[in-house]
């Protein structure tokens, strides 16, 4: 019976006011923490406790393993007997012995007993208890969508994304649909599970079945016909197999549906995957924001250690760099927000290289394989096969993502290893392909398939490499093959076999850059100069497509010393490069020339066709900007003289660019714009050059502007402005859309292309826009009827150019004396030199937009 707090079970009485616990009447040795223990079951012996819970209640605020609550329990089942606890796998632990005075409690409240003995099934519901849901409402939606129609759902994802919590979200959830589950919902943790064989009887003892010896799974699932619920199976990667068994035997039950959490898919019949990706992660360069689900759980779990964390300017930029650097990992994002009191948070963002043993101690209610990213790496790692596991670890000096040849390349033993269980391009494949079943490395979507490893996991994978003793010799590899790779890049473009095609290499390289400065880092460490020759020679006009050119300049600027190590193919790249890009570290202009030109004698001397084509487009451009078009004229008629009709366009782009420029520097408008057209043309056949191709129909536009041809050029702004989407266009895009817009009769549109494109306006003080067709503002002053401030604007642009000591160029003085034409037919008969040159200065830049736009100046940019 039970008399106020005092409990009676048996020949046993527990009171706890006096903390004594009676065995027939005499005190028992139990005491400290297994009678709180036993105090906690007690008073929720209605339920399943959690050891979570039991954790939370028992050692407060004081953090301890798993083992020290196992420690307590079996103290008290060695006085109590073994069935006054029961163990529920997966989820905790309930007091079963019979209370007296309980009898009015519901049957299923004491039918919790061992698995030996287990009573008829009854409704209900075990869960254990539920986390906060961070970030996943989209998920969330989206499971209880598949829970509804389909009756085999697997929650797959790498570990540490936080599948176990969207699990128990969904089925907190669906337990609150009585009507959808009348039989209840039900949660069996399988990592407490080792052996295959006990799958079926842990599941059967969750849900109190009655089961007979030999019947397995088959056994469950017709004890479970006829009955409609949901059952939860969580962590079932390390027996997969077991888990697939009874999932095809639970097909036999038409009403029950399964919710499986895995690292990998079981592959039966009328399975549905959700695949579970890491958070939401602001873009590079972007400051945190709290709609971005990986900031919402750093914040959270910073608060939680915390009080007076805040996310403010100060810290929103670190906060969104540990986020992207953690790749939106919700485990090791929570890890890393428990430093955030210890550290804060610039010192946080810049110890994370140091991940693996920052981001230690979580919490305690975690399973003890989810309390450090490591033990979650660890628990991944050992389920898979040693073929697996070597690769895994040899991916691992992957940076950014790679590909499946480099893959092979980097992770397949030499072809000359012919010992057993070496390691070939298919078994690479086939070990790739497990590795990705199993959400350990992700596919990454596009036209070429890409794989990548998650940060931590790369990190793990190079710590495994160290412990294997193989670290330096998979670095070198994997440098080589980057090399390897860019080399083959650069000889489609540039080279003379077969294999030399047009500009299509170009994104597949730029893929690669993250690798490329790895390489670079690795072979300049390891001072092997031809090797970092060939990275920084071949990958160097890569870098420039992405306005990155000054990364590996100064490298390419010390190797010309050591040209020699090198083959002649990177020789040539060596110096072409650092002829055209060496301005930028302050290489004089008569050493750029001299650059080339040793470039044009090593192509000539090693019969390097292309590469020699190459090499004088660049010389005759360097010859011509200094003055000399004879020169170029002669480096422009050898060019031509190596063309063959199977060139692709890529080898032709340099060329045209260099008989564009000499039309442009004769004056002759005509022969200019043709040249433009050309060059645009071959442009616009090259893949992976969107700004050179920008820049050129910039070009031709301001070439037609200039010629009067304004019905062209506005053709092919609006061909510009449609295909931009949601791409803000560069400054020169923009100006040189507005002129023709304006001088064909369509203010409202450019107008509207400026306002669309106003970010790039802030981006730049008008100052700049004087190098980009200030003409357009003009224009389009003059033709809203302020031709006064379009002389204004002329006037501003006049002086500055005075005060830097420039001379207008020849396209920039047409495209001005078309709009002085306009004013001049507005009725300005004064829009002279003599006249619109005394317009009185601006006061500030801001005034150039406000004349070209007047009252629009607020809508338009917001300045």
């Amino acid at each position: 019976m039970t008399n106020g707090s005092l409990v009676a079970f048996g020949r046993f009485e527990w009171r706890p006011a006096q903390r004594q616990l009676l065995a027939d009447g005499a005190p028992t040795s139990l005491k400290g923490r297994a009678l709180d223990v036993l105090q906690v079951l007690v008073t929720h012996r209605d339920r399943v406790v959690t050891k979570s819970e039991l954790l939370d209640l028992v050692w407060r605020d004081t953090f301890v393993e798993e083992a020290n609550l196992h420690v307590q329990v079996s103290a008290l089942r060695k006085v109590l007997g073994p069935s006054a606890i029961a163990t529920i796998p997966g989820s905790g632990y309930r007091f079963t012995a019979a209370v007296a005075g309980d009898e009015a409690l519901p049957k299923q409240a004491a039918t919790f007993a061992a698995y030996v003995a287990p009573a008829d099934f009854q409704p209900g519901s075990v869960l254990p208890q539920q986390p906060l849901l961070i970030g996943r409402d989209d998920e969330l939606r989206a499971l209880a969508t598949l829970l509804a129609a389909e009756r085999l759902v697997t929650l797959a994802g790498p570990g540490g994304v936080g599948k176990t919590r969207l699990a128990l979200a969904a089925a907190a959830q669906q337990a609150a649909l009585r009507d959808a589950w009348p039989d209840g919902v039900w949660w069996v943790d399988v990592a407490a599970v080792h052996d295959p064989l006990q799958m079926v009887p842990a599941v059967a003892q969750v849900l109190h079945m009655p089961m007979h010896a030999g019947r397995g799974s088959a056994g469950l699932a017709e004890a479970l016909h006829g009955r409609r619920l949901l059952l939860v199976m969580d962590n079932c990667e390390h027996l997969i197999d077991a888990a697939a068994a009874l999932a095809n035997a639970l097909r036999s039950a038409p009403q029950v549906h399964l919710l499986v959490t895995s690292q990998e898919l079981l592959n039966v019949p009328g399975e549905r995957l959700l695949r579970l990706q890491p958070l939401s992660l602001p873009g590079p360069g972007e400051s945190a924001d709290e709609r971005f689900g990986a900031v919402q759980l750093f914040v959270e779990r910073a608060r939680a250690v915390d009080r007076g964390f805040a996310l403010d300017p100060g810290s929103a930029m670190a906060v969104a760099d540990i986020c992207r650097q953690l790749d939106g990992l919700p485990l090791a994002i929570e890890l890393a927000a428990a430093r955030v009191r210890q550290l804060g948070v610039q010192a946080l963002r810049q110890r994370l290289g140091d991940s693996l043993r920052l981001l230690s101690g979580g919490s305690r209610t975690a399973m003890p394989r989810q309390r450090t990213l490591r033990a979650a790496l660890e628990w991944s790692h050992a389920l898979l096969v040693p073929a697996e596991q070597v690769v895994l670890r040899r991916l691992g000096v992957f940076v950014g993502g790679f590909t499946l040849e480099l893959a092979q390349q980097v992770a397949a033993d030499k072809a000359t290893d012919d010992s057993p269980g070496a390691l070939d391009d298919w078994a690479v494949l086939d070990a790739l392909g497990g590795l990705v079943d199993r959400s350990l490395v992700a596919l990454e979507a596009g036209e070429k398939a890409r794989y990548r490893l998650l940060e931590t996991m790369r990190l793990f994978a190079l710590e495994q490499l160290a412990q294997h003793g193989e670290l330096q010799c998979q670095r070198e590899r994997y440098a080589r093959a980057i090399a390897a790779f860019y080399a083959s890049h650069d000889d489609a473009r540039w080279g003379d076999g077969e294999q030399s095609a047009g500009g299509d290499s170009m994104p597949a390289a730029i893929a690669e850059l993250d690798n490329a400065r790895a390489a670079l880092d690795w072979a300049r460490s390891a001072g092997d100069h031809g090797l970092t020759i060939q990275l920084a020679a071949f990958t160097a006009a890569v870098f420039h497509q992405v306005g990155a050119a000054a990364e590996v300049v100064p490298t390419l600027s010390a190797l010309r010393p050591h040209l020699d190590d090198a083959p002649p193919a990177a020789q040539v790249a060596l110096l072409l490069r650092l002829g055209s890009l060496g301005r930028s570290i302050g290489i004089s202009a008569d050493e750029l020339r001299r650059l080339k030109h040793e470039a044009v004698d090593l192509a000539r001397a090693n019969g390097m066709r292309r590469r020699l084509h190459s090499a004088l487009a660049a010389l005759g451009w360097s010859v011509a900007t200094d003055g000399d078009p004879l020169a170029a004229r002669a480096a422009l008629a050898e060019a031509l003289a190596l063309e063959r009709p199977h060139d692709p366009p890529t080898m032709r782009v340099p060329r045209l660019g260099l008989e564009l420029k000499l039309a442009e520097q004769s004056g002759d408008l005509e022969a200019t714009i043709t040249a433009a057209y050309a060059a645009h043309a071959a442009f616009e056949q090259v893949a992976g050059v969107a700004s050179a191709q920008a820049a050129s129909a910039s070009n031709l536009r301001y070439f037609l502007s200039a010629a009067g041809r304004f019905d062209e050029s506005a053709a092919l702004a609006r061909r510009t402005l449609a295909h931009a989407g949601q791409r803000q266009l560069a400054l020169h895009e923009i100006l040189s859309a507005v002129m023709p817009l304006a001088a064909t009769g369509c203010a409202d549109e450019a107008v509207a292309a400026l306002r669309a494109h106003r970010q790039s306006l802030r981006n730049h003080p008008p100052a700049v826009w004087m190098q980009h067709g200030i003409e357009g503002l003009a224009m389009l002053a003059v033709v809203r009827g302020r031709a006064d401030d379009a002389l204004q604007i002329l006037a501003e642009q006049q002086r500055r150019c005075d005060a830097d000591g420039k001379v207008l160029d020849p396209i920039t003085r047409s495209l001005r004396e078309q709009v002085l034409a306009r004013c001049r037919a507005a009725g300005h008969d004064e829009a002279t030199p003599a006249t619109w040159r005394m317009a009185a200065p601006l006061r500030n830049d801001q005034g150039l937009l406000l004349l070209g736009l007047g009252d629009e100046i607020e809508a338009v940019t917001a300045i």
